[in-house]
């Protein structure tokens, strides 16, 4: 089953009783402050869920449009980790 934010919105509005707006305010809220983290190079840990952490990649060098110049990139990618004994919750919708 493939879930999207939207879904997710519905999902928490119902099983909470908030309205989908406050669900939607709840989750942008959740997801800003586990992007906020990873921006600031900390990590995130839900605990029997997972852990999101960001990990640098190896430098590159790309060539400009123009063919002239070129420019060295620092990259860091978000990773999500989910734990071995992660706990699927029963939940009835």
């Amino acid at each position: 089953m493939y879930m999207n934010k939207s879904d997710l919105i519905q999902v928490a509005a119902a099983k909470t009783g908030l309205s989908q707006q406050q669900a939607r305010e709840c989750l942008d809220a959740f997801l800003g402050a586990i992007g906020k983290e990873m921006k600031d190079g900390g990590e995130v840990v839900i605990t029997d869920f997972g852990r999101f952490f960001t990990k640098k990649m190896p430098q590159r060098t790309v060539t400009l449009p123009d063919g002239r110049s070129s420019v060295v990139l620092e990259r860091e990618n978000v990773k999500f980790k989910a734990f071995q004994n992660i706990k699927l919750y029963n939940v009835k919708y």
